[in-house]
This record gives structure tokens, C-alpha cells and sequence, in this order.
């Protein structure tokens, strides 16, 4: 009986540090890019930025602000007609954020050695 009680608090002390570990919040990269047309414009390190500031982006006549903020980025205006890169918000964990009329997608940059999947 001793034995089975301490197996089960074993897999759920295992378990538990699982979880955590898979859902923390990886810090290790805070590097942005802001791509159009595939090509990288901007390189941005947000955790070095100190004043917040905004960069336009055109493509064909039309255009987006993005504002750059300490360890924050986002699309606040653009000329496209679904505005889908203002609703997305601030840049998250896993999804980039993508303005496809203006070919712009904004991403975190992958550091060497970062792992890309756990299995």
C-alpha cells in the first residue's frame, strides 16, 4: 500500500512540473521582425526599447502604424479593408501578426538554439 501512495505522488509531482514547464513563459528571445513581401525591414529588440515610438510601413499607396513599446508591439492603424492586423492586438506567444493586403507580418525572430517543438 506504502509503495502505490508514493508512486501516484511521484507521477503527480512529475506531471505537475510538466505542465509548468510546457506553459511557462519563454523570455529567452524578446526579438521581433517586421517582414514585407518576405523581406525583413525591421529587426527590433523590444525589451531594449526605453520611449515608445511608431513605424509606418507602405505598400502600394496604403499603409500601417505600428507601435513599438517596452516588450509590447503592435498594428494600431491601417489602410487595409478588413483591419485584422488592429483586431489581432498586441503580438503574442505563438500567432504573428499579419496584414495580408499590405503583404506585412510581424514575428518573433527565432534565436540559435531556441528549440522550435518539444516532443
Amino acid at each position: 500500500m506504502k509503495n502505490r501512495y508514493w508512486i501516484i505522488i511521484f507521477a503527480v509531482v512529475i506531471l505537475i512540473c510538466g505542465c509548468v514547464w510546457f506553459f511557462a513563459d519563454n523570455d529567452s528571445g524578446n526579438t521581433v521582425g517586421v517582414y514585407q513581401d518576405g523581406e525583413l525591414l525591421y529587426e527590433i529588440d523590444l525589451s531594449q526599447v526605453a520611449e515608445p515610438y511608431e513605424l509606418t510601413v507602405e505598400y502600394n499607396g496604403r499603409k500601417n502604424i505600428i507601435l513599438v513599446e517596452h516588450n509590447d508591439i503592435k498594428v494600431v492603424d491601417a489602410d487595409c479593408p478588413d483591419h485584422v492586423c488592429v483586431d489581432h492586438g498586441s503580438l503574442g506567444d505563438k500567432t504573428p501578426i499579419i496584414c495580408l493586403p499590405n503583404r506585412l507580418v510581424i514575428e518573433w525572430i527565432e534565436t540559435e538554439g531556441e528549440l522550435d517543438a518539444v516532443i
